[in-house]
């Protein structure tokens, strides 16, 4: 919907930006998205590619409220949910991650993904059976799941040391 000012390329579909994505460009991603949303600050394709450039570069602070725009205009854009949980957890809002978390699972419990994000943000909350169970459920969708066997056996140490220290 919105074209780029002084330039042949239109970023209706955000095609460049997609493919700077792609190319791993994320700092020309964001440039050009950047640009997009001062033309149209609501274009969802540019805050999708804005997001995930800005995840790229590690700039969780700058993206959170990327990410909060892209899911109140777009409440089941899973990606911008899966961006958003990025931000919150970038930034160490275990809690608030969470509920971006259970929002991607609800729509799709089949991500083992995930689960094992889950898991992990719970094992960094200190809730330890909890994120065993988070892990189990991904390993219950796929066995050889490497990232929720490793959660999986490192949150099982630490419900067990902190047993151990309770006792």
């Amino acid at each position: 919907s919105a074209c780029l000012v002084g330039s042949e390329m239109c970023i209706r579909d955000s095609t460049k930006g997609e493919l700077l994505r792609k190319f791993g460009r994320v700092e020309d991603a964001a440039q050009v998205a950047r640009r997009a949303l001062e033309i149209d600050p609501n274009n969802e394709p540019a805050l999708s590619i804005l997001a995930y450039a800005l995840r790229g570069l590690g700039s969780f602070e700058e993206m959170l409220p990327v990410t909060s725009k892209l899911i109140r205009l777009a409440p089941d854009n899973l990606f911008g949910w899966d961006c958003h949980a990025s931000a919150l957890r970038g930034l160490g809002h275990f809690e608030e991650a969470l509920d971006a978390i259970d929002h991607i699972l609800d729509a799709d419990p089949t991500i083992v993904r995930y689960h094992m994000i889950k898991a992990d943000t719970l094992y960094r909350l200190g809730r330890y059976r909890e994120a065993v169970n988070a892990a189990e459920t991904a390993l219950q969708l796929d066995d050889e799941y490497a990232p929720a066997q490793r959660i999986y056996d490192k949150a099982t140490r630490a419900m067990y040391q902190q047993k151990r220290r309770k006792n």
